[in-house]
């Protein structure tokens, strides 16, 4: 049989979409929505942020003794701060 050959040029590579959230504004502390495989949406909170080519990666911590390590793009919507629970901001009766 004869087949047409593909060349490189024709082919297409798969582009990541941009999140449609600003990351530049999260903090460690801030709880965001995150996907974490195919159907897996947790809420969850930044503990770190570590720097990397092209971005960022975050571990962030959700449910009971549970962490994971995801990239910008997994990152869904950005849910708000952590409250702050210090003792300044403590009303006292």
């Amino acid at each position: 049989m004869n087949r047409p050959r593909v060349q490189r040029s024709d082919r297409k590579m798969a582009t990541r979409k941009k999140p449609k959230i600003d990351l530049d504004g999260l903090t460690i502390g801030d709880r965001v929505r995150v996907n974490l495989h195919q159907g897996r949406f947790e809420d969850a909170v930044i503990k770190a942020i570590t720097p990397i080519a092209g971005g960022a990666k975050y571990q962030v911590d959700f449910g009971y003794d549970e962490t994971a390590t995801v990239r910008e793009w997994q990152i869904i919507e950005k849910l708000g701060s952590k409250p702050d629970i210090s003792a300044r901001s403590i009303r006292h009766a």
